[in-house]
């Protein structure tokens, strides 16, 4: 029987709902939670407990809070030994720019956006990295990552399905145009502001919502293969 993957950051982590207690108190400063690559730690409410319900799958979650798209790319590239003919490989993909150096695995990634650390808030690396961002590289950059882990899947026969989160259509032509003709992409952007519940954080999906997520996933993968 084939299994289903999940990628993406917090929001397919399942971060902030009933069974994750460990959402920051925003009291205190940031610090990058330390993860083994191999084990899965998300939330049974997310969504991809729902699609596995629903298409009849053993499942793997692999969200991870505060990822990149190329740390959800990195993340998988881990995990693609284990990925087999006629696997289903979902990603949420994050926003474009967040951006992660990943540094000694995955217990030492950092957010130069934002000058987050392992150690904490680094003001100095959000300052020198400010001075070389630019929206339409992190386009480009996130259209490479889907990309790449489409053709993939597609190498070893697996079906990937790929949703895009908060992408402002602000470069020439919406970013589905680089993409491969042939991906299962699902229709519309997942708009943070339009959740329709929010998790115990007040910013993350809450359950409704991630049945919701669930539920588009559902129904491209209905639509494109006989599940085995």
């Amino acid at each position: 029987m084939s299994k289903l993957y999940a990628f993406g950051d917090s929001l397919t982590y399942g971060f902030a709902l009933d069974d994750i207690k460990d959402w920051p108190n925003p009291n205190v400063e940031y610090q990058v939670p330390t993860y083994d690559p191999y084990k899965s730690y998300a939330s049974k409410y997310a969504w991809p407990t729902h699609v596995a319900k629903s298409i009849n799958k053993e499942y793997y979650n692999f969200g991870t809070p505060g990822a990149s798209n190329k740390e959800i790319a990195w993340r998988f590239q881990h995990m693609l030994p284990r990925i087999k003919q006629n696997d289903i490989v979902c990603f949420l993909w994050s926003y474009p720019e967040r951006h992660v150096i990943l540094k000694e695995e995955f217990e030492e990634t950092l957010d130069a956006r934002h000058g987050r650390t392992k150690n904490g808030p680094n003001k100095k690396l959000e300052k020198a990295y400010s001075k070389v961002e630019d929206y339409y590289d992190y386009v480009i950059n996130s259209i490479m990552m889907v990309s790449l882990t489409h053709y993939a899947c597609q190498s070893i026969g697996a079906k990937s399905y790929h949703m895009l989160q908060d992408w402002t259509p602000a470069i020439s032509g919406p970013p589905r145009d680089p993409l491969p003709s042939d991906i299962n992409l699902i229709d519309g952007f997942l708009w943070h502001r339009n959740y329709v519940d929010r998790a115990h954080d007040g910013q993350h999906p809450g359950p409704i919502e991630q049945k919701n997520i669930a539920k588009r996933f559902v129904d491209i993968i209905n639509k494109t293969e006989d599940i085995k």
